[in-house]
């Protein structure tokens, strides 16, 4: 059913840190989503946020995700364009 990983980072005032994770069919949750949540706790002048990201997905057929996602943008970059013409 996937796992859980618990991090704790403590960065000072205006410093940044990026995490990464390896995502693949190993660690999926609900069949096909993966997600993440980040919370960064409140100091004094910094208010609680929280963060949800979500990965849906789907085993296609015939062509790799990437080719997919290509030709998914020049159809939606193409509809734009034959919205604005018509």
């Amino acid at each position: 059913m996937g796992d859980t990983t618990r991090d704790q980072v403590s960065l000072d005032i205006g410093q940044t840190k990026v995490l990464e994770w390896q995502v693949d069919k190993d660690n999926i949750r609900f069949r096909e989503f993966h997600i993440c949540q980040s919370l960064h706790f409140p100091r004094i002048s910094t208010p609680l946020r929280e963060a949800t990201c979500g990965i849906y997905v789907i085993n296609l057929p015939i062509i790799k995700g990437s080719q997919w996602l290509g030709l998914a943008m020049v159809l939606g970059i193409g509809g734009l364009g034959l919205g604005l013409i018509y």
